[in-house]
């Protein structure tokens, strides 16, 4: 058959209008980020009115009127409203997005080597990402997959400075100790020889 007469047998105008919308789907996932970053603040904001228990405190008041918008639950709105302060946290990963260097799907696995390190620690971490891929784009190779970016920003991580990683176990550890429970699998962060797990369950144990 002739190339993009049929399904299966596809020329490059199909192949390249499909990279297209791809990139615009990305470009449009980050803008997205951004809005709801300038609407909600780049940090999450606790109400607690006078006289109010703090166990009745509200985070990211405006998820309530978000959510509806969004066709989402609150909480939901909660977590895409966490997920884009991480991307927006990094103006080079955002650029990185809106250009179509880097997927949604990449950016996250960028995002998620970083687990419990340091703000500091995390920028270069995600910095020395992205300046790969240019590097990557520039010599005219094939793009990162985001299972290579994974492991690309596993070894960055992994490149890090003994007080970054010691800080990033210090952080992991407080973090689990602050949700009182031991296990299960939530995400595991590589810091050189050693692995930090974070541990979120249904079944909580004390420590």
């Amino acid at each position: 058959p002739v190339p993009g007469s049929v399904p299966g047998w596809v020329c490059a105008c199909q192949v390249v209008t499909a990279a297209a919308w791809d990139a615009m789907a990305t470009w449009t996932g980050t803008r997205a980020a951004v809005q709801l970053v300038d609407i909600a603040g780049q940090e999450m904001l606790t109400a607690l009115p006078d006289g109010v228990p703090v166990a009745a405190r509200a985070t990211d008041p405006c998820r309530v009127e978000l959510a509806p918008m969004l066709h989402l639950s609150p909480d939901a709105t909660g977590t895409r409203l966490a997920h884009a302060r991480t991307l927006t946290a990094h103006p080079a990963l955002v650029d990185a997005c809106t250009t179509g260097l880097i997927s949604a799907a990449g950016a996250r696995a960028i995002v998620g080597q970083t687990g419990f390190l340091s703000p500091a620690a995390t920028t270069a971490v995600v910095t020395a990402v992205v300046a790969k891929v240019h590097a990557r784009r520039d010599a005219g190779a094939a793009g990162w997959t985001a299972s290579d970016l994974r492991q690309v920003a596993k070894r960055a991580v992994q490149a890090l400075n003994d007080d970054a990683k010691e800080q990033a176990r210090a952080n992991a550890y407080a973090d689990r100790r602050a949700l009182g429970c031991t296990n299960v699998v939530g995400h595991v962060l590589s810091v050189g020889e050693d692995e930090v797990r974070v541990v979120t369950s249904e079944v909580q144990r004390p420590i």
